[in-house]
């Protein structure tokens, strides 16, 4: 029997920031209920501004929402999907009043100031094969005719993936695959906040550059392991996703654990994929989050969901080195 919980729900959570955005070109004029008009990068009834004071409801129940304290210093963790829907809106209210105490921003890399035209030529260079050699050359028999289904499913021209490296054509599939169920980059937790950073300090723990380096680096078995979980992703797309919803909206940190790790470390290349995407980073953004403790005041952090669960994330780290994490 098919595993329902793969590891290639993690493009979604984490790294489908460095796709190209067309959602940054794009603008929607809003009203803003007081006669007036602005113009916004995000749609304007999915996103509605609502008042920080939590009703009753929202008080009682857990957001995937860390407070992390030291003497005169407080880092709010945040779990972000980076393809999100409207489902997802109004954000939590402790969430939002969480933001508005906070002096700095911090995120893995902001999307809202990419060099499009550089991120793609390194799209270009790192993620394809040079002329004559193919996705499927690469492939068994059996994932060819996986990956054919796939894309037929999702309407992404075979001739651009038919170019593509595993790890690239992973990310075009899981982004199509969101896309068409209604998921889109403009509604992502951490460009919510990114639009609404105003005189906050910026902090980029990562880059878009960097992420695609990292994914590229990666060995081919691990790869094509990627590949795998992104075309079972596809298949089970139409459950997945309001899944993945329900578990953010909820604060369960065990759900987004299964559909993010999953038994990833298990499965044959998963141990390079889970030390790459998940270990080392985690690590790097736990430092982070000391360095920002050092600072008094509060600072606001928008990570990966799957960043901060399991015993390798950021919250069980960070715990084991003598801080209180409090989930609100």
């Amino acid at each position: 029997m098919k595993r329902i919980f793969r590891a290639a729900r993690l493009l979604i959570l984490l790294l489908l920031a460095i796709q190209p955005a067309q959602a940054v070109a794009a603008a929607w004029v809003c009203e803003d209920g007081r006669g007036s008009s602005r113009v916004q990068a995000y749609p304007c009834d999915d996103f509605r501004e609502e008042s920080v004071d939590a009703p009753a409801a929202d008080r009682e129940q857990r957001h995937f929402l860390w407070a992390v304290r030291a003497e005169g210093a407080t880092v709010w963790l945040v779990g972000s999907i980076h393809y999100g829907s409207a489902a997802m809106y109004p954000l939590p209210a402790a969430m939002r009043r969480a933001f508005a105490a906070a002096t700095t921003l911090a995120v893995e890399a902001d999307i809202t100031n990419a060099d499009i035209g550089g991120l793609r030529e390194l799209l270009d260079t790192r993620g394809r094969y040079p002329p004559g050699e193919r996705l499927q050359d690469h492939l068994s028999p059996a994932t060819r005719e996986r990956l054919d289904a796939a894309v037929d499913k999702v309407g992404v021209y075979r001739g651009l993936i038919e170019r593509q490296r595993p790890w690239l054509a992973a990310m075009v599939l899981e982004t199509a695959a969101a896309r068409r169920e209604g998921f889109r980059e403009e509604a992502g937790v951490d460009r919510y906040f990114l639009n609404r950073r105003g005189s906050r300090e910026l902090v980029q723990l990562e880059s878009l550059r960097w992420q695609v380096e990292m994914l590229a680096g990666l060995p081919e078995p691990a790869q094509l392991r990627l590949l795998e979980q992104a075309l079972d992703s596809v298949e089970q797309a139409e459950t997945l996703y309001p899944e993945l919803v329900r578990a953010w909206r909820g604060g369960d940190s065990a759900a987004i654990e299964r559909l993010s790790l999953g038994s990833l470390r298990r499965d044959e290349g998963g141990e390079t994929l889970y030390a790459a995407l998940f270990a080392q980073r985690n690590a790097a953004m736990a430092d982070g989050v000391v360095a920002l403790l050092e600072q008094p005041g509060e600072a606001f952090m928008v990570v990966g969901a799957a960043h901060l669960v399991g015993a390798d994330g950021v919250v069980e780290r960070l715990r084991r080195r003598g801080y209180v994490v409090e989930q609100h």
